[in-house]
């Protein structure tokens, strides 16, 4: 059950305030990730975008999440890329 997920997680942690980027990320593999209802968000880091094997990767993550927590019904993954140009001078 996802709500069983929710209650390992920080307390202060609100999935609803996630916006995109500024995701939680652990702080080893710096994934975050976003729960709402029974969809589950990850946010992919821009280190691992370029990654061997990333599409064979999330197919094992998802193949696990769903085999273990059987009421998941969606896994989005977010590989959000940014405009340099648009970047803060500095």
């Amino acid at each position: 059950d996802l709500d069983d997920i929710d209650d390992d997680l920080d307390p202060s942690f609100d999935p609803d305030d996630v916006p995109g980027q500024d995701a939680p990320a652990d702080d080893n593999l710096g994934l975050g990730y976003g729960i709402s209802g029974n969809e589950l968000t990850v946010f992919v880091p821009p280190a691992m975008f370029r990654s061997d094997k990333l599409q064979s990767k999330k197919y094992v993550l998802q193949a696990d999440l769903f085999k273990f927590v059987p009421t998941l019904e969606t896994v989005f993954f977010v590989e959000a890329y940014g405009n340099p140009a648009h970047s803060p001078p500095g």
